[in-house]
């Protein structure tokens, strides 16, 4: 029996002589049972305690304390025109479908990732008839599609002490974070096990953002945050259940993840995979009488969406990037870079979808209309650019076009190499030159184009299929010559191993590989890796932790890679 007294507090007496088991058998109380308490009702929220134990399970009675309800919250959600990624930001106060928002926003279009099915899943309205309904669910992200600026409110329980476990499958996954913990996506990453990658939707320049590890504690990309009531990419390489823990405060959660000094980070990307760049004679070229690089096009308009662009080009000498934009043949308004350079990269925002722009860079013009309001799916490709010594070349201009069975290309997306020499873009930003999505497919071509002020590369490689897909990896496998002629296991690096062993492998063709730890017993302790992986030499890391994330004990491991019908097994020594 329950009943609410005043300040909504709630007493109880249950008598525990009633318990049975999953069999329907009296359930025998022993000293130091667990009791989980949960209530919920009306509009004062939801309570959870587990850290109540039976002291004395002969005892007549016994006082387990107070519980309070926690309250519903308020919360405001905003969308602008186009695609937003949203959640419900805690447990929704009432049962919710997309029929509601749909209704309710009002919106176009709602759909959400299908874990099972790899695909999406819609809910339309047309002519007052809805197509499509699903659950909206806590923990999962939903794409909302307005055609004008909206706001929602959405009332829900706040999260308190409770844990919402999310059931990740083994690729993408859309998820949300809940009110009481937060994270960025370079926090996020490590604490979801086996998560090698984060995507951001970015509604204010409809186009997205990545991050991803390239090794242990190496985590590359921009490290945005991660916002409760917002849906975000998350791809992981085996099924996992990942679970939020609220504190019931509005502090951030504690997430413990190792950092590397950027010595030791420079140390392990040094056996990282690069491209090289070659010098060039003159690689800069006046146009027009202008100071614009030959490289990417000239003066190149990239990242195309609805309400955004970038606009790039290089220069002999280093001044403050300037150009002048306006709508159709009306050049009014005037950007300038904050800081001096040879490379430049501006960004022009709030643009109107379907409109015709020019812009004006010295005495050159060039003209582009915006797309309409459409997303495609998410795919990260990155590399990483080194000069002849090695050593990183940061600050490299970097343009990339799929091009599709039947020779279409669609328009460049550009990235910049940070300091540690690595660039960035994801496939799902790509467009047409009609200005829709292009639907990249595995196969579809790459042409990477990469320069500085003094070299550069060119590129040209397929579209595995594999996300985040390594350009320096595969163009070094695929470089004719260095492609393996057999499959093989070498042994691991340094042997004996603290805290972390390197094994390398290689293989000529493209097949399924699983390169997996065991222990004296013959039992799994965990897979490394578990995907499909073009011809080439590949290494992964161990750092003695098992499936669960757990330290594994000194002792003699087993390492055996299984590629396609091909499996050779080697030991190494963990000493501690």
């Amino acid at each position: 029996m329950l009943t609410t007294t005043e300040h909504s507090v709630i007493s109880y007496s249950l008598n525990l002589g009633n318990l049975k088991d999953e069999a329907g058998q009296p359930w025998v109380l022993h000293t130091f049972d667990n009791i989980i308490i949960h209530a919920q009702g009306g509009h004062e929220g939801f309570a959870t305690r587990s850290d109540q134990r039976i002291l004395d399970p002969s005892a007549t009675f016994q006082d387990l304390g107070v519980l309070k309800l926690r309250a519903t919250i308020a919360f405001h959600l905003q969308f602008p025109r186009g695609f937003s990624i949203v959640s419900t930001p805690g447990f929704p106060a009432n049962a919710l479908t997309s029929d509601d928002l749909l209704i309710n926003i009002p919106a176009k279009q709602i759909y959400r990732w299908d874990r099972e099915s790899k695909e999406y899943e819609s809910s339309v309205t047309v002519e007052d008839r809805t197509f499509g309904t699903f659950p909206i669910e806590v923990a999962n992200g939903y794409f909302v599609n307005v055609d004008t600026i909206r706001t929602h409110n959405l009332s829900v329980f706040a999260l308190g002490d409770s844990i919402v476990q999310t059931e990740l499958i083994s690729g993408l996954n859309i998820i949300s974070t809940q009110i009481g913990r937060t994270y960025t996506s370079h926090s996020l990453i490590p604490d979801i096990l086996s998560a090698t990658e984060a995507v951001r939707w970015r509604p204010e320049l409809q186009a997205y953002d990545s991050a991803f590890e390239v090794g242990p504690g190496v985590i590359i990309g921009t490290d945005f945050a991660i916002n409760p009531g917002t849906g975000y990419f998350v791809r992981v390489n085996n099924d996992v259940t990942w679970s939020i823990t609220g504190d019931g405060t509005n502090t951030p959660g504690l997430i413990a993840t190792k950092r590397l000094s950027p010595s030791k980070r420079l140390a392990y990307l040094a056996d990282y995979p690069s491209t090289p760049l070659n010098r060039v004679a003159a690689p800069l070229t006046r146009v027009n009488g202008s100071n614009v690089s030959s490289a990417g096009n000239q003066i190149t308009v990239t990242n195309l969406t609805p309400v955004s662009a970038a606009v790039v080009w290089m220069t002999h000498e280093e001044t403050a990037g300037q150009l002048a934009y306006g709508l159709n043949d009306k050049i009014d308004r005037i950007m300038t870079e904050e800081s001096p350079g040879q490379i430049h990269w501006i960004e022009l925002k709030n643009l109107s979808p379907q409109t015709e722009y020019t812009i004006q860079v010295g005495e050159q013009t060039h003209s582009f209309t915006t797309p309409v309001f459409s997303q495609g799916m998410s795919y990260t490709v990155f590399g990483r650019i080194a000069d002849a010594t090695g050593q990183p070349s940061t600050n490299a201009l970097v343009i990339i076009r799929a091009t599709d069975e039947s020779g279409v290309s669609s328009l460049p997306l550009a990235a910049v190499t940070d300091n540690l020499g690595f660039w960035i873009v994801n496939l799902g930003n790509l467009r047409t030159d009609l200005g829709e999505t292009f639907v990249w497919q595995e196969g579809h071509m790459l042409n990477v184009e990469i320069a500085n002020t003094v070299e550069q590369a060119a590129l040209q490689l397929p579209i595995t299929g594999v996300s985040p897909q390594s350009t320096t990896v595969l163009a070094a496998s695929t470089a004719g010559a260095n492609v393996p002629q057999i499959f093989s296991l070498a042994q691991s690096f340094p042997n004996p191993f603290n805290p972390t062993a390197t094994i390398r492998y290689q293989i000529p063709k493209a097949v399924h590989v699983e390169p997996t730890i065991f222990n004296l017993l013959g039992q799994k302790v965990v897979t490394l890796v578990n995907e499909t992986q073009h011809p080439g030499q590949y290494e992964v890391r161990w750092s003695g932790r098992n499936t669960a994330n757990a330290s594994v004990a000194s002792s003699v491991y087993f390492y055996r890679l299984s590629a396609g019908t091909f499996t050779s097994q080697k030991k190494m020594l963990l000493l501690k």
